[in-house]
């Protein structure tokens, strides 16, 4: 959404360097109304499922309201990944699946997900709402694109999760163009018309319940808001209005669309518009114009129908639509049809659009990187006759055309060699339309750097020469942005005035003969330790064994071990070393041992417990400095540690069917942190995914259960480990509650389990008895066990009297076929594990 592409300047966001305030999610979604008074956010964005085709809940009526009272708001939701559920819509799986009551609202934006070349997920939940509404509102890309990853690295996204925030940040960027030319912010209604009318159409020709009203096309929703093709009104029960718009000559497409943020809807009701406008237009040949009409018949064949021209009484948004209009003067009347609670303010946007061929990228000035693949696209009407694209290397005197590009694509990819090319341009033609682009240039970009020394105040970093490069820039990361700190003519640099053992980042531009800069280096951090500039006296702790990143408050808090390095360049005898939770008193120690220069020792201090709060995230530090310490700021390593894990007692049983299901988004990252008496692992810290809550069947063929264990139906839940969208062969750990075992009658685990699927993973249960942790205590469970759900029991014998633990480890496979699945999951006490298995 924001990022400002300072470790790579290609994965900058939809708004590159906007403003963020990261908030605490909430189902209901408390303190909108605050950020926007307190801190002046204006454009809210989350991606989280609230129940699925819910109908108009106490949170939809919540966004409506919070839009319609504050006019500058705008909130942009997920559509949901439930494309290819039945959520009770009446018809079937793949309808009214939208996952939220808050993204059926009127005056929000949910989102459809969309992949680079416009086709849509088949996870990407369809509409309508539950009163037949047009849902979802648009399309934007988000399927397997590239997103930030903590700690400072990309990585894939994916779902309507990832195409939200596209969304959210081309409005960031139209507040920001509308601020510019008109000061103050813009009614969040206009915007939301803008972006609508402006979208590619995708899918049936008109909206539809899959696509809404098309892809994102920011550039020409800026295009209307600059020309300001808009104006605005008011009507109250009987009143209308008429508007004109001059069409000129060569128009092939003219799209009027008439909003307004309607008020707040009472509880699940039947129909959630409460004021209903109406639009029609005359051309100047006075014939009549409609707008479009979508019918929400609970039927598969009719949802998936193409909309028609006749009057709306559903929808906050109507758009007139006409290609080839006839030139000159339209009139529309917007009419208030029944407005119950008016006086009703609307927008009226509308766009002129030519029977012509627009490239969008590159542009005039812009710099492609040789040696890497780009995708040259540009704007067009139509989907038959194909496209020829040529490309000029030499400033127009000769064109190297490529193979026809089919008329329903906008794009064409096209591998750049490893060249250096100053005078470019672009060409693209179709039917005797021609679109030519201004000059872009191929340079090289520096890269491969690399670190020479770093030393407490001082850095070197190198690079090897640029083909066509006079100079290179030197950059250094600021309060915001990589600022430009020096310039110089060699491949080498030192940066001084350096804090010692500060954070910072590099990157370096290679200019060419005329001083034009190629893109910039991807950023590369100073490290954390000394390099090449070794310190007499250099001790550091490199890792800390134990703890791990959660500790269990009924386990015996583990001792403290690491791992202390000498990065000097004489021997350590004796350090000072010990450990320290939040602000609690540290614990130090002397030790002395002595370790030789390169050489590392490691630490166990005595077991003893670590005053670690429960149930909040601590932070634990642990540290290590030599008598004559030369490189304090890596004397000290940090982490959070997470305490907690609730007792329960004997019998237990979950079966899951009381838990909210999670998104089936194939993410792999999406939390679903407690899913009944047992918890998920972080993900990025403890493991890499979590077990999800789900019910009626896995969203990937051959693997993954139909149905739950307990009750064997659509309604049941089960938990499983999602396995698509390149999350293979992923770790997911969950923990159970902490359980005292008694010494006297022996207790068993006992859980159901379903791995079916020829890419199947492997299934462990590891146990958490007294502080040790016991690896495997049944054979573990690998490969294809059969489409059917299967019993295991584990004896707990070996453990009696002591506080246990259960843990469940689960590894995906080498392919997506390997959804493997758990349910009814207990320990209870028993005269012999042969009771329950029959011998």
């Amino acid at each position: 959404l924001g990022g400002a592409g300072n470790l790579d300047p290609r994965q900058q966001g939809m708004a590159p360097g906007a403003h963020l305030i990261i908030r605490q999610y909430s189902g209901n979604m408390p303190n909108t109304v605050d950020l926007y008074q307190d801190e002046g956010a204006v454009i809210f964005s989350s991606s989280y499922s609230n129940g699925c085709n819910v109908g108009y809940t106490s949170t939809t009526q919540l966004v409506d309201d919070e839009i319609y009272d504050n006019p500058a708001i705008i909130q942009v939701f997920s559509a949901g990944n439930d494309g290819t559920s039945d959520c009770g819509y009446g018809a079937g799986s793949a309808w009214g699946n939208i996952t939220g009551g808050h993204k059926q609202g009127k005056n929000v934006i949910a989102t459809a997900n969309l992949n680079d070349i416009d086709v849509l997920a088949g996870s990407s939940s369809r509409g309508p709402s539950t009163d037949g509404r047009i849902k979802p509102d648009i399309g934007a890309y988000g399927n397997s694109q590239t997103s930030t990853y903590p700690p400072n690295t990309y990585g894939p996204g994916g779902g309507t999760s990832a195409a939200a925030p596209g969304v959210s940040g081309t409005l960031a960027v139209l507040y920001q163009g509308w601020r510019e030319l008109h000061g103050g912010d813009p009614n969040s209604g206009l915007m939301k018309a803008f972006l609508l009318n402006a979208a590619d159409d995708l899918g049936n020709t008109g909206p539809d319940f899959r696509f809404g009203w098309g892809r994102l096309n920011g550039a020409r929703a800026w295009q209307a808001i600059d020309r300001d093709q808009w104006t605005t009104g008011s009507l109250d029960q009987g009143q209308s209005a008429t508007h004109n718009i001059e069409v000129p000559a060569g128009t092939a497409e003219l799209r009027v669309m008439l909003y307004w943020t309607d008020p707040a809807a009472s509880l699940q009701a039947q129909e959630a518009l409460v004021n209903d406008l109406d639009l029609t237009g005359t051309a100047p040949d006075q014939t009549g114009h409609l707008p479009w009409h979508l019918d929400p018949t609970p039927d598969p064949a009719i949802l998936n129908g193409p909309a028609t021209k006749a009057p709306d009484h559903l929808n906050n948004v109507e758009q007139v639509h006409a290609v080839d209009p006839v030139t000159g003067t339209w009139s529309f009347t917007v009419e208030a049809f029944d407005v119950p609670s008016g006086p009703q303010e609307y927008f009226l946007v509308y766009d002129l659009i030519p029977d012509s061929i627009r490239i969008t990228y590159p542009l005039a000035g812009d710099v492609l990187t040789s040696d890497e693949s780009h995708r040259f696209r540009w704007d067009a009407l139509g989907n038959t006759d194909p496209f020829t694209v040529s490309l000029s290397l030499d400033s127009g005197m000769t064109w190297n055309a490529y193979p026809a590009v089919s008329g329903d694509r906008r794009y064409f990819d096209l591998g750049l060699g490893d060249t250096l090319f100053l005078h470019c341009f672009l060409r693209v033609e179709r039917n005797g339309q021609l679109a030519e682009s201004g000059p872009f240039r191929i340079q090289h970009a520096a890269d491969d750097l690399e670190v020479l020394f770093n030393c407490p105040d001082s850095m070197g970093l190198a690079w090897p020469p640029v083909e066509g490069a006079s100079a290179y820039v030197m950059h250094r990361l600021g309060a915001q942005y990589m600022d430009s700190v020096a310039l110089t003519s060699d491949t080498a640099f030192v940066f001084t005035g350096l804090v010692p053992g500060a954070a910072d980042w590099f990157a370096v531009t290679a200019l060419d003969a005329l001083g034009r800069p190629s893109r910039r280096s991807i950023a590369i951090p100073r490290p954390t330790q000394l390099q090449n500039c070794q310190a007499g006296q250099d001790l550091f702790v490199e890792s800390v064994l134990s703890p791990g990143p959660v500790l269990l408050q009924c386990q015996s808090d583990p001792a403290v071990r690491y791992i202390v390095r000498n990065g000097g360049s004489d021997a350590v005898e004796g350090f000072a070393t010990g450990f320290q939770v939040n602000g609690n008193a540290p614990v130090n120690v002397q030790m002395t041992d002595t370790i030789a220069p390169g050489d590392s020792l490691l630490v166990e201090l005595p077991q003893q417990s670590l005053g670690m709060a429960n149930n909040v995230t601590n932070l634990f530090r642990v540290f290590a400095s030599s008598l004559q310490e030369q490189f304090p700021p890596n004397d000290t390593l940090s982490m959070e540690v997470l305490r907690t894990g609730n007792f329960a007692w004997i019998p237990l049983q979950e079966n899951f069917d009381n838990e909210v299901a999670c998104s089936t988004s194939n993410v792999c990252d999406t939390p679903c942190d407690e899913v009944g008496l047992f918890r998920n692992a972080m993900n990025g810290g403890e493991d890499d995914i979590d077990w999800r809550v789900d019910t009626a069947g896995t969203q990937t063929a051959d693997t993954g259960p139909a149905l739950d264990h307990t009750m064997g139906d659509e309604y049941g839940r089960y938990i499983y480990l999602e396995a698509s969208g390149g999350c293979t062969q992923q770790e997911a750990l969950l923990t159970g509650p902490c359980l005292q075992l008694p010494t006297s009658t022996p207790a068993q685990l006992t859980f159901w389990y379903h791995l079916q699927g020829s890419g199947m993973g492997e299934l462990h249960v590891d146990l958490y008895a007294d502080g040790d942790l016991v690896l495997d205590i049944m054979p573990p469970l690998i490969g294809d066990q059969g489409d059917a759900w299967q019993q295991a029991a584990v004896s707990l014998a070996p453990w009696a009297g002591q506080v246990v633990t259960v843990r469940f480890r689960g590894v995906t496979g080498p392919t997506h076929v390997s959804d493997m699945a758990l349910d009814d999951i207990g320990v209870s006490l028993t005269t012999g594990i042969g009771e329950l298995t029959g011998a």
